[in-house]
């Protein structure tokens, strides 16, 4: 059917790597993991976020979220040359990033 409004369904997404079911509880599993060892570093509500990210990007989500930290180291690069050493105290959240991944990896 999707061949009749010509869309190949082979291609319909760039990176058929990350539409594996097997790559979606492993990604949840990692989060949820570094999130009980390290929750400083990564709240549930992140996991939380990523779960809701998987139920709606249908297979983009490994991308997202690393586009997402992507962004997030990005950023605390530039918080680190801009504030000197008082930037590594600072706590930087992931969501906002994590929604940005989720729109870069819906327009790639």
């Amino acid at each position: 059917m999707s061949q009749a409004f010509g869309v190949d369904p082979s291609r319909s997404h760039p990176a058929p790597l990350f539409n594996s079911d097997v790559q979606a509880p492993i990604l949840i599993a990692v989060l949820f993991t570094a999130s009980l060892l390290r929750p400083s570093w990564l709240g549930m509500g992140d996991v939380k976020l990523a779960l809701l990210m998987l139920c709606g990007l249908h297979g983009a989500t490994l991308m997202a979220v690393m586009l997402a930290v992507a962004l997030a180291v990005g950023a605390a690069l530039l918080f680190t040359i801009r504030r000197g050493r008082e930037a590594l105290r600072l706590a930087l959240p992931l969501a906002p990033f994590m929604a940005a991944g989720s729109l870069l990896a819906l327009l790639i």
